[in-house]
């Protein structure tokens, strides 16, 4: 999903979708930066900041289900098959036909220590994603009314978890719509409609930054982030990507107001983050190849080492799809 609508960016959605991938590298890299424990938010933030986005996107005024098939899903789908194959080649050093079309329909169960299977809920809740915002926006900002809405979809990510199992799919991807990933995309729209106006002020900003700290410290000490680790998520590691997502968005806002006091460009300032962000499906799509190179290596755990292999498996898939885009445009000048 984008994070711009007409000329406006919201660099705080590239901000956050930055740091899910981060957490996504913490619990795949043999070097993590820091303890796993607490990076179990990453699919879930992903997940809540694609409801925000999908709010920025499907808002417009000229917006076409057709044509966004066309533009965001279709080319997701080619994504999906190249990353796909690459997988297969490396692991298993040829493509069989068979095998390729039992990992396409599994969303690679056996490759890549399994983690395309956000694809399968995610292409889900995209394709369904336009209907939800619109239910939203025909309340009229309603407060109440969009809060209904959540207890619904609360409601529905329940039956889908009791109710509803794939068969051959893992984790998340079990369950229509992910199970519990529904509630916390819902989340991420109604935040984005009617609690985000409340973070405007310097003042909202600087006590949600503390809540959420103290809420942190909370769930440290209760040890409830360790009851977390679940997929799709329970109801503490919901509580806990909230924690998290509240940190980082006053976090940004709060770092925007002071590069801005200082006549800086915001964006500027954190475009190595916001690259991240801009990229993040395609990181996540690409970066168990650089991991993989990483595990078939000896590396002393050192600081410096950690932060390189880390910074690898983040900016390096970036350059993985410029290389293809590259290849591809290259192809295709030649073929017509």
């Amino acid at each position: 999903m984008n994070s711009k609508t007409d000329n406006t960016y919201f660099s705080s959605l590239d901000f956050l979708k930055a740091f899910a991938m981060f957490a996504v590298i913490t619990n795949h890299i043999p070097l993590p930066l820091f303890n796993i424990s607490y990076s179990i938010y990453s699919v879930s933030l992903f997940i809540l900041v694609a409801g925000m986005t999908s709010v920025v996107s499907f808002s417009k005024p000229n917006f076409q289900y057709i044509p966004y098939l066309k533009k965001k899903f279709f080319p997701l789908l080619g994504w999906y098959f190249i990353s796909l194959t690459l997988y297969i080649l490396i692991e298993q050093h040829f493509l069989s036909f068979n095998f390729f079309i039992h990992e396409l329909r599994t969303f690679g169960l056996e490759v890549s220590n399994g983690h395309l299977y956000f694809l399968a809920f995610y292409i889900e809740l995209m394709l369904i994603a336009p209907f939800i915002v619109k239910m939203y926006l025909c309340q009229n900002a309603n407060i109440f009314k969009n809060l209904f809405l959540v207890f619904l979809a609360f409601l529905l990510s329940l039956f889908f978890y009791h109710y509803t199992h794939i068969e051959g799919l893992a984790l998340g991807s079990r369950y229509a719509f992910g199970g519990s990933y529904f509630f916390i995309l819902n989340l991420g729209i109604f935040f984005w409609i009617n609690v985000r106006k409340f973070f405007t002020s310097t003042l909202s900003n600087v006590s949600g930054l503390i809540l959420s700290i103290l809420l942190f410290i909370f769930f440290f000490q209760k040890k409830y982030i360790d009851l977390s680790w679940s997929n799709p998520p329970n109801h503490f590691a919901i509580f806990y990507t909230c924690i998290i997502f509240s940190f980082l968005f006053c976090l940004h806002n709060l770092l925007t107001t002071l590069f801005d006091k200082l006549h800086l460009k915001p964006e500027t300032i954190l475009s190595p983050i916001l690259i991240v962000g801009r990229n993040s499906l395609y990181i996540y799509l690409f970066h168990m190849i650089i991991v993989d190179i990483i595990d078939n290596f000896y590396i002393p755990g050192t600081v410096l080492n950690k932060l390189l292999a880390n910074t690898c498996c983040l900016y390096l898939p970036i350059l993985l799809i410029y290389i293809i885009r590259k290849l591809t445009e290259k192809i295709k000048a030649t073929a017509f």
